[in-house]
């Protein structure tokens, strides 16, 4: 299943309820755990969404699965396309092989969707319809549109300019998108920033792997990326000025990470959101380093974000341990997402970055 590689093995759950609370520590070091209300219920998102189907599909609730995808695989504001690549699989996986070469042929001829080609032949949920020759046709012009895509694919940079305020009045961040989405899925997180009068900065990755799904899985290829996309704001724009904040989800937050340990950039501060770091423990003694670069440091993660909650906590305990000004919120009950509150908990850490 193409979800399997584009996300976390570790799915949040649909259900889990909406977080409140507040941050507790000095100026130097805060630790936020945030309680749950179990009675108000968070609207359904495309991540959410996602990673409650791949729930159910490791639980082998494959019915279930595909009853969640038909429910609201076309009410949330996502990617269509995997959305369509998910109800494929299923629907291959339960022998329903009429179904899911209806949903291919949506896909890939009604809204010309590709998926890479080495996936489309070796993946075994889609065992049952790989004998087909129109499966065969419907898998070339993948390979023809994968290749295309991927010559053609350029590192981008969106710029969003604050309500009644230019570029050159106001404090800047960049936000780096995780692995597996893009920036369209993922920068309505952070528009709440316009109110406040920042100017924001998105980078979308060369790297890409499926239709319009980029990734950030080659490090030095992203922290080049950052820099020409940093030298060019540079050139039009005050970044500095205003203490500039890089901040990155998941895989973004590890190349924001990277980009701060191995390059040579001094944002203000930087803000990890469910960071996706298999490489803390080697990275220890860059870590150390940072005290030169004196920025402030916020993490934010789920108590039950098995890919992120780890490393959250390793990270503070580095950091506090050589004097560097560091907040990690720990969302109870939230798995590797962005909390429903995220608005104000940004707020909260853009406070303490800047004060």
């Amino acid at each position: 299943m193409l979800f399997r590689w584009m996300f976390s093995d570790r799915p949040v759950d649909v259900l889990s309820p909406k977080a409140g609370g507040t941050c507790i520590g000095n100026s130097s070091s805060s630790l936020c755990i945030v309680q749950f209300n179990s009675i108000i219920m968070p609207e359904m998102t495309y991540f959410r969404l996602v990673h409650r189907a791949i729930d159910l599909y490791n639980e082998g609730k494959l019915e279930e699965a595909l009853h969640l995808i038909e429910k609201f695989g076309d009410v949330v504001e996502g990617n269509r396309a995997q959305i369509l690549n998910f109800k494929c699989c299923i629907a291959s996986r339960l022998g329903r092989t009429e179904m899911a070469m209806n949903i291919m042929r949506e896909a890939i001829v009604g809204t010309e969707y590709w998926y890479p080609y080495e996936y489309l032949l070796q993946d075994n949920d889609l065992k049952s319809i790989r004998d087909q020759k129109e499966f065969t046709d419907l898998a070339e012009i993948c390979r023809e549109r994968e290749i295309i895509a991927r010559k053609e694919v350029r590192a981008e940079l969106k710029l969003i300019m604050p309500l009644e305020r230019s570029f050159t009045q106001s404090p800047w961040l960049i936000a780096l998108h995780g692995n597996g989405d893009s920036v369209a899925l993922t920068e309505k997180n952070w528009h709440s920033l316009l109110l406040q009068g920042y100017s924001l900065a998105f980078p979308q990755s060369s790297q890409i792997t499926s239709h319009e799904t980029y990734t950030w899985n080659d490090l030095e290829k992203g922290l080049m990326e950052i820099n020409s996309h940093l030298n060019d704001l540079e050139k039009e724009h005050d970044i500095t000025g205003g203490g500039w904040v890089l901040s990155g989800f998941s895989g973004g937050a590890r190349l924001a990470l990277y980009s701060v340990l191995y390059g040579d950039l001094h944002p203000k501060g930087l803000i990890l959101i469910a960071p996706y770091l298999p490489e803390i423990k080697e990275w220890e003694g860059m870590v150390r380093n940072l005290t030169r670069k004196g920025l402030k440091i916020c993490v934010l993660c789920g108590d039950q974000d098995s890919i992120s909650f780890e490393a959250g906590k390793e990270v503070k305990r580095i950091l506090d341990e050589i004097g560097i000004p560091t907040m990690l919120q720990v969302v109870e009950g939230l798995d590797h997402d962005f909390p429903d509150d995220f608005a104000q908990r940004l707020s909260e850490m853009l406070e303490f970055i800047h004060n």
